[in-house]
């Protein structure tokens, strides 16, 4: 969604929309990470992790990105 701030600099508007995305990341990386800690441990066989890497990367928080997840060239983010 979209808000029209006249009152902001496009400098500034580029960087709220900027942080909106990265919630909206870490909102998606902490659901990813809740429904990899809800699976049996046949569908994590399926997908080759153990019960015990599962719930390691299940317990890590939402802030706690795979490295390299905010250093995507600049391109991508727009």
């Amino acid at each position: 969604m979209f808000v029209d701030t006249p009152h902001l600099s496009p400098a500034s508007q580029r960087k709220g929309l900027r942080n909106r995305r990265r919630i909206g990341t870490m909102l998606a990386l902490w659901r990813s990470r809740r429904a990899l800690a809800a699976l049996t441990s046949d569908q994590l066989a399926d997908v080759g992790l153990t019960q015990h890497e599962a719930q390691a990367e299940a317990r890590r928080p939402f802030w706690d990105a795979p490295e390299g997840l905010w250093d995507a060239p600049g391109h991508w983010r727009r």
